[in-house]
């Protein structure tokens, strides 16, 4: 029975990616050539380095290995056009992409080099950037402290950058620093994650901030399902992420909400068997 189970709920995953995804590659690839194009056929090196930064971005998303030589064109225009914030921004997109296929010792070298660079700009946002960055190098190497130490570094120049978008994204993160340091009293972590993900969320709602909110019903699904066990609440909070991902086209959240509600389903059936 618990074979059946597992078969349905990985089904479940997979076609409920399939479904939606192949669309979505056809009109990322679709954007790619035609940012390709711009950026081949543009002579002002000012105006290429906002394409090559949003292709970057792009390639960045899909986890595709071009990124790097995009990224790497965007430090050089940078230095080409004299423009200092953007050469941190091509090295953050390098921690990036380094960081979502699992190299942290090289986003992280990335991240210090622009941290270098800024210490002379001075961006309070270009801080809330790197220092995010690093914290999620940290989280990822299983430091949860010295995580928790950067978010809130972080969150203090998210705020004196009034950078809502960046705010958001932060205090999200910091509520899931709490979600997963199991070793916090629980009281602690119950209050703490919902004061965040609460003040994340009135952030991404006021400035619409769609990609935001999914991250946030998701945490929030996960929160109800591990540490209240409320599996009936975290499924509503889960059909809410899976919902505005499709709407709004999202392919990886989207994965991550599948995922979820195919697992809570495996769950709850398990469950049911169990008290037969």
């Amino acid at each position: 029975m618990q074979k059946i189970l597992l078969k349905y709920s990985i089904l479940f995953v997979f076609f409920c990616v399939l479904f939606t995804n192949i669309s979505y590659a056809e009109l990322d690839s679709i954007r790619i050539i035609k940012l390709k194009g711009k950026i081949s056929k543009e002579k002002n090196d000012r105006v290429k380095l906002d394409y090559v930064i949003e292709l970057s971005y792009l390639l960045v998303e899909e986890i595709n290995s071009d990124a790097i030589a995009y990224a790497k064109d965007v430090i050089n225009l940078a230095r080409v056009t004299d423009n200092t914030d953007k050469e941190i921004e091509g090295l953050m997109i390098l921690a990036r992409y380094y960081y979502d296929i699992g190299d942290i010792e090289e986003s992280t070298n990335k991240a210090i080099i622009a941290l270098e660079i800024n210490d002379k700009l001075k961006s309070n946002l270009r801080y809330a950037d790197i220092y995010m960055q690093i914290g999620e190098n940290y989280r990822a190497a299983q430091s949860l402290k010295e995580s928790f130490k950067y978010y809130l570094l972080a969150l203090e120049y998210s705020k004196e950058s009034k950078n809502e978008f960046r705010l958001a994204f932060v205090l999200n993160r910091i509520s899931t620093y709490y979600f997963e340091n199991t070793h916090l009293p629980l009281e602690i972590r119950q209050d703490s994650i919902l004061f965040f993900i609460t003040e994340s969320q009135k952030i991404a709602k006021k400035i619409n901030f769609t990609k935001q909110m999914i991250t946030n019903y998701n945490l929030l699904g996960l929160f109800e399902r591990y540490t209240l066990n409320n599996p009936e609440k975290a499924e509503d909070y889960f059909e809410i992420s899976y919902d505005l991902s499709v709407k709004t086209e999202n392919e990886v959240l989207l994965s991550y909400v599948c995922y979820n509600l195919g697992s809570l389903n495996l769950y709850k059936k398990d469950f049911k068997t169990a008290n037969k």
